[in-house]
């Protein structure tokens, strides 16, 4: 076996772009979903009765998590990190940036739940009733527990 290969540094600007380029990316996304919380919650009684706003409210939600995760870039990445810029933390702020990371993918499966939900309601005409007493267990459950899961796990 042959040693691990180094990974030769970026330019500067590279780096930078890089970082900042997520550092916006993931902060717009922030606002988004934070919006669309907000849309859900704020009138709760009427919105939350539905199942897509249910399914869009959890899809929110780990969105939020993962682009909060991910607006943070390179920050709680170790000190002195190659191709990392403006590394300032350390192991734990970098494992804790990757469980968050890693359970924000649950907004993934979120996206096939809703998938899920308009090729019920459209293509094979199933109210939302017989949509909430059959599948919309599944339909939290699984994202939720594959996002647990795996952060978890890694």
């Amino acid at each position: 076996m042959s040693a691990p290969k180094q990974i030769p540094p970026l330019p500067g600007s590279q780096v930078l772009t890089r970082s900042l380029l997520s550092c916006i990316t993931g902060s717009l996304s922030v606002i988004a979903s934070s919006g669309i919380i907000y849309l859900i919650l704020s009138d709760w009684k009427n919105k939350i009765s539905r199942v897509r706003n249910r399914i869009l409210l959890g899809l929110s939600i780990f969105d939020f998590i993962l682009s909060t995760a991910l607006a943070l870039t390179t920050i709680p990445v170790p000190k002195g990190t190659r191709n990392a810029a403006w590394a300032m933390g350390n192991s734990a702020s970098c494992t804790t940036q990757g469980f968050f990371i890693q359970l924000g993918f649950a907004a993934i499966l979120y996206n096939g739940s809703l998938a899920i939900y308009y090729l019920l309601t459209i293509h094979y005409r199933k109210q939302d009733r017989w949509i909430r007493q059959k599948l919309e267990i599944f339909l939290h459950v699984i994202p939720i527990c594959f996002g647990l899961l795996t952060a978890t796990i890694s």
